[in-house]
């Protein structure tokens, strides 16, 4: 009975971490640190999910044995193999919402995660929750809000933001319209750099068909001579709230007049209020 019980144990170890003998040659360990102290929203305990733990809640639970809110774990993982990761917290209660294009991070079918790939027994620096670098830098990503107009636009249900920052993922950056005026827009960080994007809806059912010679887009030929048409942002080192535009355009042109629809001389195409308003007196 008792080496019964022993092979169940070494098969239950097998089967629940994925730890075989030749694995075990083949894997580093690897301190994953994570700095707290920025973190706004509640939690109890941060953990690491990633592709070497099956992304599994709270198994790689993180401690802060000095109580500075510096968070740490050690752990297997396959040497010289790519991994993707992200710190989470309380079995996924929280988890981090990353930038795409930054120096630690890649980005595949829309979801952004840190990068992973070591040779050996690694310490990993403290980085700031979010962020690539040590909290109390300068920021490495800034809010990038995206507005199209879709009045004109008939047989779709939700617009979305495609483009080199999500891997033209489809309706992973959905985009939406609180106000109901069928101006719809979407926000997300963004790491310093230019990009293309375009917006399309419904997970590409329909997309943008934008005219090379409009001013605020981007024309580009690849190796094989096809030609792409796409709009591009560059962020810089601030907060940017892209102007509203059309889709397949540019901003519109504004046009001053009465924006009250109860008003007597209503103009549905101004953009803009001109206090020429008129009502009737009652």
């Amino acid at each position: 009975m008792k080496k019964f019980t022993k092979l169940l144990v070494c098969s239950f170890l097998t089967l629940c971490f994925g730890i075989s003998a030749s694995a075990q040659q083949d894997s580093a360990t690897v301190t994953f640190q994570v700095d707290m102290n920025n973190v706004t929203a509640a939690f109890t305990t941060p953990e690491v999910n990633g592709t070497f733990n099956n992304w599994c809640g709270n198994c790689w639970a993180m401690s802060d044995s000095d109580g500075d809110n510096i968070w740490d774990v050690s752990g297997k993982v396959l040497k010289n193999t790519a991994h993707e990761f992200k710190f989470a917290a309380d079995n996924w209660t929280i988890q981090e919402s990353l930038f795409s294009g930054s120096s630690c991070t890649v980005t595949n079918s829309g979801y952004t995660n840190r990068t992973l790939n070591v040779s050996g027994d690694t310490t990993l620096g403290v980085v700031c929750w979010e962020s690539c670098s040590p909290c109390g830098g300068a920021p490495s990503a800034y809010n990038v809000t995206f507005q199209v107009d879709m009045n004109g636009v008939s047989g779709f249900t939700t617009p979305e933001v495609n483009g080199e920052f999500n891997g033209w993922c489809g309706n992973c950056w959905a985009m939406s319209d609180a106000d109901g005026d069928n101006v719809w827009d979407f926000t997300t960080l963004l790491a310093p750099g230019s990009y293309e994007f375009k917006f399309s809806a419904d997970n590409w059912n329909i997309q943008e068909s934008l005219d090379s010679s409009l001013s605020c887009v981007l024309t580009t030929i690849d190796s094989l001579g096809n030609v792409f048409v796409n709009r591009e942002v560059e962020v810089i080192a601030s907060d940017l709230t892209l102007d509203v535009v059309p889709w397949n355009g540019c901003a519109s042109a504004v046009v001053p007049g009465c924006t009250d629809a109860t008003a007597n001389n209503y103009d549905p195409a101004a953009t803009t209020d001109d206090g020429s308003c008129m009502y009737d007196v009652t």
